[in-house]
């Protein structure tokens, strides 16, 4: 075939998708039945837990492609597989030697067989510097065609911007900016991030949308903090409703001047870590901390754990948490506030 092509003048380029394979490929087929090499061919995972209803909980959330968790049941191998497409096209284990061996050899018998260098699909990948430099030093952290540095550098501008400025100011603000990125290249905005207050803040509460607006819509990358989007404006909140790590670290005297306030969302979830550091067995009341319910469920646990009937996804009376010497447990709630 390869000769008849070169006759003809013809390249023949192959379109490789190496991330999986069918689930009727035998090295699937194989691999469920846990034959060697083939055990880890995949990536499978154990259950979470199971739910009520006595069915397998799956290792993470992750969502796949085209809807629907990443991972699949394998009632006859007894775990998850990973698929981030389709079901029926279980990912491989590239974490395995021999897979990426097998993928080589796969690439090697078609270059050998005639076909050209083709293309495989790969992770898209992008490098964005924080730098903060005023428009007239901007092109520096792009770098040119043969010495790229990377695909833009956040724009601070946006973030300067005071209710007293008029439209004009915040036009020349704008086009400061492009005129200094390089021909070629690509712009990026960004209104707030966690070290600034947040817009309707710093600016009217009235004028989150209209800066959105502005920030989405201007030819470039937009970048969002997450609450802007619900239009989000600073919390005053008493120091012991602290709950960012940084804020934490100081004190009420000392609390950071600046907008930390998480995301605003609705049933968040708490997390309780139990550590016993002694060689004795004993017996936690976890209640007496904020916010921990009656009830619990654990998402994961130290190897070797000595308390019987505690099973990952399963629920936990936090009133009575046992652990044996040196057992540790993540214990996940919905928190009293």
């Amino acid at each position: 075939m390869a000769q008849e092509f070169q006759k003809r003048g013809l390249k023949l380029i192959m379109d490789q998708v190496p991330n999986h394979s069918s689930d009727q490929h035998e090295w699937f087929k194989k691999s469920v039945q846990r034959i060697d090499p083939y055990t880890d061919y995949f990536v499978w995972r154990d259950a979470k837990g199971y739910d009520q209803d006595g069915k397998p909980i799956p290792p993470s959330n992750w969502i796949a492609v085209f809807g629907g968790s990443s991972w699949e049941w394998n009632e006859q191998r007894g775990q998850f597989y990973l698929h981030q497409f389709v079901i029926e096209q279980p990912d491989l284990n590239f974490e395995n030697i021999e897979v990426r061996n097998e993928v080589l050899a796969i690439f090697k018998f078609w270059l050998d067989a005639g076909s050209k260098p083709g293309k495989a699909d790969g992770k898209i990948r992008c490098m964005m510097v924080e730098a903060g430099v005023p428009p007239e030093a901007v092109k520096d952290y792009y770098g040119t065609k043969d010495k790229p540095v990377s695909h833009f550098p956040f724009n601070f501008n946006l973030l300067r911007v005071t209710p007293e400025q008029n439209a004009s100011e915040v036009l020349g603000m704008v086009n400061a900016w492009y005129d200094a990125v390089p021909e070629g290249q690509w712009a990026t905005f960004l209104l707030g991030n966690h070290d600034q207050k947040r817009v309707p803040t710093r600016w009217t509460e009235g004028s989150i949308d209209g800066a959105n607006m502005i920030n989405l819509l201007l030819q470039g990358t937009a970048v969002t903090y997450n609450g802007e989007e619900i239009g989000m404006t600073d919390l005053f909140l008493t120091w012991e409703e602290t709950v960012d790590p940084k804020a934490c670290n100081t004190d009420p005297e000392r609390v950071l001047g600046f907008s930390r306030v998480p995301s605003e969302s609705s049933g968040s979830f708490g997390f309780l870590v139990l550590v016993n550091l002694s060689e004795d067995s004993l017996t936690v009341n976890a209640t007496v901390f904020d916010g921990v319910p009656l009830t619990g469920t654990v998402r994961t646990r130290s190897v070797g754990f000595h308390v019987p009937g505690t099973v990952i996804g399963g629920s936990i009376n936090t009133r009575a948490v046992e652990l044996g010497p040196r057992d540790s447990i993540v214990v996940e709630f919905n928190p009293l506030y």
